[in-house]
């Protein structure tokens, strides 16, 4: 029984993005490659609040870089080398927090982007291996030939 819930909320959660190409596509009526491409941009311009997030925190980051360059010759009398590491990380993640800077801010971008793109990908290659949206328009201009 779990496995078919399970199976059920995937499917659902892969239409999403189709829905929204749907949405799109019937709202404009523009073709499909536009409706998907539209859609990106969409979403990327969605992003944009996150991305300056993450240019501000890389750039307070930044400015810490010689209390990090002071902790990293701090430990480098640490051993073994795993001890080393380990204390420079967390004393350089002490750092950070103490200046109120979110080092992981720095990867903040592509841990939503990249399941993001992929998310949309596969549903949008579901909507098309199901017909909804067709890899070719319907209606095409007749071709002429002056030849």
């Amino acid at each position: 029984r779990a496995r078919a819930l399970s199976g059920a909320t995937e499917v659902a959660a892969l239409g999403i993005p189709a829905q929204v190409v749907v949405a799109a596509q019937a709202a404009t009526g523009a073709p499909w490659w536009l409706a998907i491409g539209g859609t990106t941009v969409a979403l990327r311009v969605g992003m944009l609040p996150l991305l300056w997030y993450q240019l501000a925190e890389t750039r307070r980051f930044g400015a810490l870089r010689p209390q990090l360059a002071a902790i990293r010759d701090e430990c480098r009398a640490i051993e073994p080398p795993s001890a080393r590491a380990a204390q420079t990380l967390l004393r350089g993640w002490r750092c950070c927090r103490a200046a109120s800077v979110q080092p992981l801010a720095i990867v903040a971008v592509p841990l939503v982007q990249i399941p993001l793109l992929i998310w949309s990908l596969v549903g949008i290659r579901r909507m098309v291996d199901a017909g909804v949206a067709p890899l070719e328009e319907k209606e095409r201009p007749p071709q002429t030939s002056i030849f």
